[in-house]
């Protein structure tokens, strides 16, 4: 039987204070989330870690920053985060809408986020999670113009492992949907996100 991972109306984690403003900080490796194991590689598939960031005092809430470049060009940004589930049965879909509030806040074109409940499963867990591919423009710097839009393809998910949710954001001008789904596979896979919930489940 698989174990399924329900979030309980009272939380089993102690939260810690966040901080009035995110804290970067270096590390020189794979850097280690202590509480969960989840790693953040120094480098992956081509991308290369470019910051962490810690959003509480006791580093619960853990961020960090990839980058693709081609010589001096970024062609594509990953987004990687770790943090203590919301115990509520809407998890996902709350978290799900919030973000694309923001994205449509932030966005110049109207981003059309269609949502896609997915399952990890092996012999031992069960995990649920939420994508979303979509098209993404910004305004970014530009030397003549001052500014000019980028037309961007992004990939959103987010699944719950556990005592954890983990975050996964990849932004390109380079590639397609196509490509970015296959990224966001191959992390779930990289990453061992059914081993972190195995590991952190409830009732562990």
């Amino acid at each position: 039987m698989h174990k399924l991972l329900f979030f309980l109306i009272i939380p089993l984690l102690s939260f810690s204070q966040m901080r009035e403003k995110p804290v970067l900080f270096s590390h020189k490796g794979d850097y280690i989330h202590v509480f969960s194991k989840f790693s953040f590689p120094e480098s992956w598939r081509g991308f290369n870690r470019e910051e962490l960031v810690s959003y509480d005092q006791k580093n619960y809430n853990i961020g960090s920053t990839y980058l693709l470049k081609e010589g001096k060009k970024i062609v594509a940004k990953i987004n990687i985060y770790i943090y203590p589930s919301e115990a509520t049965n809407e998890n996902l879909r709350e978290q799900f809408n919030a973000f694309k509030i923001v994205v449509n806040r932030n966005a110049t074109n109207a981003p059309n986020l269609i949502p896609e409940f997915v399952k990890l499963k092996s012999d031992k867990i069960l995990v649920s999670g939420i994508r979303s591919s979509f098209d993404y423009n910004i305004m970014i710097p530009d030397f003549f113009k001052g500014q000019k839009e980028q037309k961007n393809t992004s990939m959103f998910s987010l699944y719950d492992c556990g005592l954890w949710n983990i975050k996964f954001r990849m932004t390109s001008e380079k590639y397609d949907a196509t490509k970015l789904k296959e990224f966001e596979q191959s992390f779930v896979n990289s990453f061992k996100l059914l081993e972190i919930a195995d590991n952190n489940a409830f009732d562990n």
